[in-house]
């Protein structure tokens, strides 16, 4: 009775080549939709691969080994709140970092405080002279130079509430410190600016050197504007959208221009 129980040990040790594909395919239970796809065994090696997304909502790529597997997710599982959604942690702070805007943003996950980081460099070749020209015989120098125009940095972003907002700028160069002021955004019929920086009086002098469409402004710009100041300042927009649209900006200042 021996001899056939080992005949039959030794055909099912001869089989099992044979078999282990078959049993390699297994797919595993997925919720069923049109658009999901049975994560299957390729395998018998224990290596699991698919494009898709796994059960726990990853994306998987390439191969990983059965162990590695997510734990079945029941279909009657609670979704996650927009509360449980926290950024990214930055050295073990939860601080949400990206470049935009041309500049370095950082964000607490629960959007009390903001700050961006811009540096500015610009550099200045002119020939055959450089200044503005305020007589015939200036247009006959022969004079270039090369120089560093500028070199900025500028923090801004809020605190607290988005419409409390902050701004500092910086000028390496001279050395200066150009901006630092607080503005109180609530409202667009009404805005509260505090502090130092540009005024509210020529459009030319409040647009950035960097959005000029030439390489400098006007001439007349310097003769028709009153600079950085020191002081309060009140602006805001009224009836948008109306045929009697208004913009309008009223302050106190020091008189005492920064540049």
């Amino acid at each position: 009775m021996r001899q056939p129980m080992v005949s039959l040990v030794l055909l099912c040790l001869l089989a099992s080549p044979f078999l282990l594909p078959a049993q390699a395919e297994v797919s595993l239970a997925r919720e069923q939709s049109p658009a999901s796809r049975p994560l299957v065994y390729t395998n018998a090696s224990e290596s699991l691969f698919t494009s898709e997304k796994g059960l726990d909502g990853k994306a998987w790529k390439g191969l990983r080994l059965a162990s590695d597997l997510p734990k079945p997710v029941s279909a009657q599982a609670p979704e996650t709140s927009s509360a449980d959604l926290t950024p990214p942690l930055l050295d073990g702070l939860p601080v949400a970092v990206r470049y935009g805007k041309h500049a370095f943003q950082f964000r607490t996950h629960d959007n009390l405080f903001s700050l961006a980081i811009q540096n500015r460099i610009q550099f200045r070749y002119a020939n055959p002279f450089d200044g503005d020209p305020r007589s015939l015989r200036d247009l006959s120098r022969d004079q270039s130079s090369f120089m560093i125009r500028r070199a900025r940095t500028k923090l801004n972003g809020h605190a607290y509430w988005s419409w409390l907002k902050y701004a500092m700028q910086y000028d390496w160069k001279d050395p200066i410190l150009r901006d630092l002021n607080l503005t109180v955004d609530k409202y667009a019929w009404l805005k509260l600016w505090v502090g130092r920086g540009k005024v509210q009086y020529n459009d030319e002098r409040v647009t950035s050197s960097g959005r000029q469409q030439f390489v400098n402004r006007s001439i007349v710009n310097d003769l028709f504007t009153v600079d950085r100041q020191e002081g309060v300042q009140l602006s805001g927009h009224l009836f948008p959208g109306t045929w009697h649209d208004l913009s309008y900006a009223a302050g106190v200042f020091t008189g005492l221009g920064v540049g």
